[in-house]
């Protein structure tokens, strides 16, 4: 993912910087050419070429922070549509559908508004571009004429100057074009090559995982606000642990970065006193599985989705079934041989994540090192749904030793 990202980004800057260099000698070049022909023409024209990138860095300024709040919006109304649409069954049954479309109609229509600012400043600094660019060049050819007419100027040299008098601007102009996505591209390939590079890290990983969490504080990549703020906890081992929030306070988040697919902006997170910046991150992947909302399910059989964690006995399929109380339903419906569609869209939310979990657990008794399972329930995920065969008891109650 990151190789194909930074692939692209690479493309992007090339054009960028090829159309960069373009922009800046093409002008050069024809001013050594066309001052010998006309000399007050081909100067007003060379003067006139900055004025294009002037109306660029004053349009980034404006354009910064509306593309900020643009992004931002955008993201929230994807959070917005993609929690109403998995949690639609729970809104059905408590009739509370009504209340979830007004909410995405408003974020909607925020979206629409900010949106509309976002193309009127686009079109407004299109117009302002050319205006600078056709209007100097116009300003040239008239120039050229005048000093035809005075004699100042051969016929054939006003021709050629009246015929390049676009091209001192049109290679700038274009760069505008190019300006944007290129600095974009810029700052994720420095960025990227400013992380520092990581040490191979211990392999060997302590029998008793306990985390603890100090001072941990998270920021996506060109976030706002930070996701997680000093956040302090301790997690023992072995047992359940139970993190509760509200939608959208950073669960989520907390678990990548405890199964180290993210890293944290500031504090630490230690196991059993190892800071997890000092372990291996192969090896500590293997040791953690994270079961997230949306873990993916393949198409085919239960049984060829529970086997792609390992080696495993049928006795064993069905033991890691019946302990995520999945079994009575798959036993009335052709059992480890159901059948699923991609992404299991034929099972409930609930059922998805049940058979996720069954995968994790046949996972961690395949690998000798102990293992230590977190599961992130969506807070709109229903454990089944009318129709469907989903009606066993949860997992066991988890210790609850507080939250932040």
């Amino acid at each position: 993912m990151i190789k194909t990202r930074l692939i692209k980004q690479l493309g992007s800057s090339s054009r960028y910087l090829s159309q960069f260099a373009y922009a800046f000698l093409a002008p050069l070049t024809l001013f050594a050419v066309l001052v010998k022909i006309d000399a007050p023409a081909s100067i007003f024209l060379f003067c006139a070429v900055p004025v294009i990138p002037i109306v660029i860095m004053v349009v980034m300024l404006v354009a910064q922070k509306i593309l900020s709040c643009y992004f931002a919006i955008y993201h929230q109304l994807a959070d917005t549509f993609l929690e109403k649409m998995q949690g639609m069954t729970t809104l059905k049954l408590y009739q509370n559908d009504s209340a979830a479309e007004q909410e995405l109609a408003e974020e909607s229509e925020h979206f629409r508004q900010i949106t509309m600012k976002v193309l009127t400043m686009q079109l407004l600094s299109t117009v302002v571009m050319d205006t600078v660019a056709y209007g100097g060049a116009a300003c040239g050819i008239v120039i050229a004429l005048n000093n035809l007419r005075q004699g100042q100027v051969s016929r054939q040299g006003a021709i050629i100057l009246i015929l390049l008098a676009a091209s001192y601007f049109l290679p700038m102009r274009q760069l505008g074009s190019y300006f944007h996505i290129g600095m974009k591209a810029s700052d994720q390939i420095f960025a990227f090559l400013d992380l520092p590079e990581k040490a191979a890290g211990q392999t060997s990983l302590p029998k008793k995982m306990a985390w603890t969490v100090s001072d941990l504080s998270f920021t996506y990549p060109d976030a706002d606000q930070a996701a997680l703020n000093q956040i302090n906890l301790s997690i023992p081992a072995p047992g359940f642990t139970a993190i509760a929030g509200l939608s959208g306070s950073g669960k989520s988040s907390l678990a990548a970065l405890l199964a180290g697919r993210l890293t944290p902006s500031k504090g630490q997170i230690t196991i059993a006193g190892i800071p997890l910046s000092a372990l291996s991150p192969s090896a500590w992947q293997k040791a953690v599985t994270l079961v997230t909302s949306d873990s993916y399910l393949f198409k085919g059989s239960i049984k060829d989705n529970l086997l792609m964690a390992g080696p495993a006995s049928d006795s064993d399929l069905i033991a890691a079934l019946k302990e995520v109380r999945l079994w009575d339903f798959l036993a009335k419906n052709s059992g480890l041989d159901y059948q699923l569609t991609a992404g299991a869209t034929n099972l409930s939310d609930g059922q998805k994540q049940r058979l996720a979990l069954a995968r994790a657990l046949l996972k961690g008794r395949n690998h000798c090192q102990p293992r230590r399972l977190k599961r992130r329930h969506h807070p709109q995920s229903p454990q089944g749904s009318p129709g469907r065969q989903d009606r066993g008891p949860g997992l066991p109650p988890a210790q609850h030793p507080g939250h932040r």
